[in-house]
């Protein structure tokens, strides 16, 4: 039995940015050295939840999700890239049932893959089950062209929920039928426990009928120490395997502390007030303004062919001429009339 004693750390804080919109990331060092950092951006838009992430490490492995949900239906988009292998293609979700106790859901996906220069597609489906209780239950299938198919089912019961334990019983069974090849199946379960302070414990079994195959895994965890803020922790943690096939029996286990803190994340920024314009200036009275006198009427232009209006004209003589006395139908203007 192999024992060996190991240190973790890990980091995570969560930043808000000024709009609706929130910005969380985190960096992750376990005790094998391997560095993991991840970066989400999450919003709303028109009622719609909208999302992106990316996660990678020192090991050359990047994963990269972006999709929008709504009401249980969503939609993403996944790219996963490893050293020697890469994955893409998008994934639906359709909510079938929904109420306050239970759910159920109808998932698709197509992805696209390659491995050391293989390429193959992968079409999957799974419908799935949960409730308020903590109990799940699902099928899956799955199949490559040329390759194989799979057939899974899965389930899960809470056996015991209190404000101070929970215990939880899983089961699964798994078979794959290979192009031109033999039918695997194997099969197992888990039993887990946890406790409010921070204590749990596990125990599963796996078990591969073509190949005598049995693996049996047993865990648990102590915690040593937590701050009053829940922001650090430190726990033991211990766990023990064992492998028996033809080959023999195998048994390795191994024990050390886990340290964990996270960075509180800092409050989110005081939305401004809102603008409120200023009241529109009073109206300006002018006093009102004098009367302003009608021009003068233009001057009454004089007939001069009318002896009347001829300052020799006099009274008695209608249509007499200039100095004359007596009725003429013609008149001449004096030399001197202006």
């Amino acid at each position: 039995m192999k024992l060996s004693l190991s240190i973790a750390l890990f980091l995570s804080c969560v930043v808000y940015s000024i709009s609706a919109a929130s910005i969380s990331g985190g960096i992750e060092m376990n005790d094998k050295g391997v560095v993991q950092g991840k970066v989400a951006v999450n919003d709303q838009v028109g009622g719609v939840n909208v999302g992106a992430g990316v996660q990678g490490n020192n090991q050359r492995e990047i994963k990269v999700e972006a999709g929008a949900g709504q009401n249980g239906h969503s939609a993403k988009v996944n790219y996963n890239q490893s050293p020697g292998s890469k994955s893409f293609g998008p994934t639906g979700t359709i909510n079938l049932h929904h109420s306050d106790t239970s759910t159920i859901d109808a998932t698709v996906s197509h992805t696209k893959n390659e491995q050391n220069g293989f390429k193959f597609e992968e079409n999957s489906g799974s419908l799935n089950y949960a409730d308020k209780a903590g109990n799940q239950a699902g099928v899956s299938m799955s199949h490559i062209p040329g390759i194989k198919d799979t057939f899974s089912q899965s389930a899960s019961v809470n056996v015991l929920n209190t404000d101070n334990h929970n215990v939880q019983l899983d089961a699964h069974r798994t078979e794959t039928k290979y192009n031109n090849g033999p039918r695997v199946e194997s099969f197992g379960g888990k039993a887990t426990y946890d406790n409010v302070n921070g204590h749990g414990a596990f125990v599963s079994a796996n078990h591969v009928p073509i190949a005598h195959t049995t693996n049996i895994n047993a865990g648990g965890k102590a915690n040593l120490f937590t701050s009053n803020d829940k922001s650090t922790t430190l726990d033991f943690t211990a766990g023990a395997q064992q492998s028996r096939s033809p080959v023999g029996i195998r048994t390795q286990g191994a024990a050390g502390l886990q340290l964990q803190v996270r960075m509180p994340a800092p409050p989110p920024p005081a939305r401004p007030a809102p603008f409120i314009p200023p009241p529109p200036p009073a109206p300006v009275r002018l006093p009102p303004l004098a009367p302003v006198a009608p021009p003068p009427p233009p001057p009454k232009k004089i007939d001069r062919s009318d002896p009347r209006n001829s300052p020799f004209y006099y009274e008695g003589c209608n249509h007499c001429c200039w100095g004359q006395k007596k009725w003429s139908t013609t008149c001449a203007l004096p030399d001197d009339y202006d």
